[in-house]
């Protein structure tokens, strides 16, 4: 087999699980053993879309048990004798070789794969890939203090995860989810629209930076309308602690150490190259996506500031007569509407 193999660096392997989970897309030479007609090959194709019943090979890096995985596409391009040329987008963990078997068993004169050429692995197309030549090139070139070939062969990982629901947050919530903290509503500043309840989720600051890997607690709809509360656990912390300032504890700061009146709400993804270079304005003029696929975002209101009830009950005769601690604040304060 050849085509697309990511290969992850540094801290970019914490999200190696999720990379090879995603969907593979696939171009492979089937051979049939014996003749047949093209129309009977089509139709014998469409069959095996959709959830099929796979056991892996003898020669697999599995157990050989019987397991369901999904055929998203499978299609017929070109036939030509006894040869046919398939395009197949598949879950992870599927075996071509022995779907084209499976192909070739239900035809009824049996097949094999001859070739196969991965040209796309989650978000990740073939014409973005690299050849080791180049890599080999762009490091020799580094020796010569020369960082433009190494910057062109080696991408950020935040290019691998295009396909991940996303939730950017403030950069008051970065440092507590780098410790640990669960990711909760105040820190929220925009989400994709297709976040489920459970759901894989990728969270991120404004700049575009990965800050970790979550759970969603609660869908897109759930996610906008909280104020409070956890909204995702985190499972895998990928940036690294004390890059942004540590913000909870601090006077002034909310319960969820953050402060909605002075934090900006700016449009939900800003591509860091350009916010380091100056061209993005700080108050967020101008910002878009760079991601055609992550345009159509929900942005999260800020909080509504609470109102107070200043009036004041008078004191029962014989002086003010304190509660006990449990019972609560005393009648005669201001309490909240």
């Amino acid at each position: 087999m050849t085509g697309v193999l990511p290969i992850l660096l540094g801290r970019a392997t914490k999200v190696s699980r999720v990379l090879t989970r995603m969907d593979k897309e696939y171009v492979g030479v089937l051979y049939l053993h014996g003749d047949f007609e093209e129309d009977a090959l089509r139709e014998v194709v469409r069959e095996f879309t959709g959830p099929i019943y796979q056991r892996p090979p003898v020669k697999s890096a599995v157990a050989r048990e019987l397991r369901v995985r999904r055929v998203k596409e499978l299609e017929v391009l070109e036939v030509e004798g006894r040869y046919a040329l398939i395009r197949a987008v598949v879950e992870a963990g599927t075996y071509i070789r022995k779907l084209f078997y499976d192909i070739g068993e239900v035809l009824g004169v049996g097949g094999s794969m001859r070739e196969l050429r991965r040209v796309r692995s989650g978000g990740i197309q073939e014409r973005e890939c690299v050849t080791l030549q180049d890599l080999v090139m762009a490091f020799s070139k580094l020796e010569e203090n020369d960082e433009s070939e190494v910057r062109r062969v080696v991408r950020p990982v935040e290019e691998g995860l295009k396909q991940v629901p996303q939730i950017v947050i403030k950069d008051t919530a970065v440092a507590a989810v780098t410790y640990g903290a669960a990711l909760k509503a105040p820190g929220v500043v925009a989400i994709s629209p297709d976040i489920e309840r459970g759901s894989l989720v990728a969270i991120f600051t404004l700049k575009g930076e990965l800050v970790a890997l979550g759970r969603a607690r609660l869908s897109s709809d759930g996610i906008r309308e909280a104020e409070r509360g956890v909204v995702a656990d985190l499972e895998r912390v990928v940036m690294e602690r004390d890059l942004y300032p540590r913000e909870w504890g601090r006077r002034g700061s909310s319960e969820e150490g953050l402060d909605p009146g002075r934090d900006l709400y700016l449009w939900p993804w800003v591509d860091s190259r350009l916010w380091s270079r100056g061209a993005l304005a700080r108050k967020g003029a101008g910002l878009e996506s760079p991601w055609p696929s992550r345009a159509a975002w929900v942005q999260i209101p800020p909080p509504a500031p609470p109102q107070l009830n200043m009036r004041r009950t008078p004191a029962p005769e014989g002086g003010v007569k304190w509660p006990p601690r449990s019972s609560g604040r005393s009648s005669g304060w201001p309490t909240l509407l």
